[in-house]
């Protein structure tokens, strides 16, 4: 994506995540820790307000993630991978249909 696709899809991303309401809304918009070393897998093209709305796109789905291992930007589609809590979990996060999907991979 160009950087203003990219800043304009970030911000996107992080209002859903604001207007998402669930039982553990407080929890799931805590900042997430990034674990040491995690920068190594975290994608240059990731900003960190990104890393942290992935986190909690997860969480908000229901999933575990305690801390952030790495996140990375697909390639071909809309969407990422995220790396959670040692690298124990491993989630793909995809637009589609103007709707955000978390799947376990």
């Amino acid at each position: 994506m160009k950087h203003a696709e990219k800043s304009a899809f970030g911000l996107a991303l992080i209002a859903l995540l604001t207007i998402s309401a669930g039982a553990s809304l407080a929890q799931s918009l805590s900042k997430t820790p990034i674990e040491p070393g995690a920068e190594k897998m975290i994608d240059r093209d990731v900003e960190p307000g990104e890393v942290q709305a992935l986190a909690r796109l997860v969480r908000l789905h229901g999933y575990r993630c305690d801390s952030i291992s790495g996140a990375v930007e697909a390639v071909f589609s809309r969407g990422y991978t995220v790396y959670c809590n040692r690298h124990s979990y491993t989630y793909e996060i995809t637009g589609k249909g103007g709707r955000w999907t978390v799947t376990v991979d």
